[in-house]
C-alpha cells in the first residue's frame, strides 16, 4: 500500500516537472491526521514554483483518478501535507492474514545476530499488577518480533532476589505471618534497632 502510494505520487511529481522525486511518509500521532501522512507539498513547492498547499491539492486531485482502493480519502492540509485515511477493511484483512499465517512478517533482517532482551522484572515481595503485565507483554512482543526477523534471542527476567528489599522481607517473616515485606519496610523506616538488624 505504502509503496504503491509512493510510486503514484513520484509519478505525478515527475509529470509536474520534478526531476528526482523521493516521497517520504510518516505515521501521524493523531487519528484526525489519518493513517499515513507526507509533507511532499512542502518539499517540492519551491522547485515547481508553487505554494505548498497548492501543490498538495494538485497531487490529491491527480491521486483521486488513480486506483488506490484501500485509501478511503485523501486530505490536503496546510501548510502542504497530504493525509491518507485507509479503509477499515484494509486493516481487518491484514489482521486476518496475520492470525492465520504462521509465517506472517517473517524476514531475515537480523539473521546471524544474537540479541539479549531483559524485561518484566517484578518485585518478588509486591503483588504483580497491570504495570508488570504491560512490561511483560511489551517485552514478549519485542522478543517475538526480533525472532521473526531472524535473530537468535535470549530473554531474562531478574526478580530482584538480593538487596535491601529482601532483607526487609526476611525480617518481616521473622516477626509476622501477615505481609512480611510491608512489616519489614515499616520497621526499617520507624525503628532504628530494626533498621540496623535489617542492614
Amino acid at each position: 500500500m505504502k509503496e504503491n502510494l509512493q510510486k503514484e505520487i513520484e509519478k505525478i511529481l515527475k509529470e509536474l516537472g520534478v526531476k528526482n522525486p523521493k516521497v517520504i511518509f510518516d505515521y501521524p500521532t493523531r487519528m484526525d491526521f489519518g493513517d499515513l501522512s507526507s509533507n511532499v507539498g512542502l518539499v517540492y513547492a519551491k522547485e515547481l514554483g508553487k505554494k505548498p498547499l497548492e501543490l498538495a491539492e494538485k497531487i490529491k486531485e491527480k491521486l483521486t483518478h488513480t486506483t488506490c482502493e484501500q485509501v478511503l480519502r485523501v486530505e490536503a492540509v496546510a501548510p502542504g501535507f497530504l493525509n491518507f485515511f485507509f479503509d477499515a477493511d484494509y486493516f481487518g484483512k491484514i489482521m486476518d492474514k496475520a492470525v492465520s499465517d504462521n509465517d506472517f512478517g517473517k524476514n531475515k533482517i537480523l539473521e546471524g545476530q544474537k540479541i539479549f532482551i531483559e524485561h518484566t522484572q517484578p518485585n518478588p515481595f509486591k503483588k504483580f499488577h497491570i504495570g508488570h503485565l504491560m512490561n511483560n507483554t511489551i517485552g514478549e512482543s519485542i522478543t517475538r518480533i526480533v525472532k521473526a526477523s531472524g535473530a537468535e534471542v535470549k530473554t531474562a527476567s531478574y526478580h530482584g532476589d538480593v538487596g535491601l528489599h529482601v532483607a526487609k522481607a526476611i525480617f518481616g517473616m521473622m516477626h509476622t505471618q501477615t505481609d512480611p515485606y510491608a512489616y519489614g519496610h515499616k520497621a526499617y523506616e520507624e525503628d532504628e534497632e530494626a533498621k540496623k538488624e535489617i542492614i
